[in-house]
């Protein structure tokens, strides 16, 4: 959905206008609206709607400011799962180190 968007970007400005009405409605009428305002709107229960938004510490704003494309690109980037190095993210440097004595 978002990709059309963005590669309208490389075009002129009138041209853009034209492909955002005419192809990329869907794409600009989610991302007006806030994480918060779709959570809420889909969801009842109000621990849910917590953890269907427990990943706005990614994108740095809160559902309620943050619109709905960036919750929903951050959810579809972990869809597949999500990694994390047994011991933390300082166990990726000490890895690398060898490498760069070596070097």
């Amino acid at each position: 959905m978002a990709d059309m968007y963005f590669y309208a970007k490389i075009f002129s400005e009138p041209l853009q206008e034209f492909l955002n009405k005419t192809l990329n409605t869907e794409y600009l009428k989610w991302s007006k609206r806030t994480a918060w305002e779709v959570v809420c709107e889909c969801v009842k229960h109000k621990r849910l709607r917590a953890v269907l938004c427990g990943q706005f510490g990614n994108y740095g704003m809160h559902p309620a400011e943050a619109s709905f494309i960036i919750q929903a690109g951050i959810c579809a980037h972990y869809i597949g799962g999500a990694y994390y190095p047994i011991g933390g993210s300082q166990e990726i440097a000490r890895a690398l180190i060898p490498t760069i004595e070596k070097a």
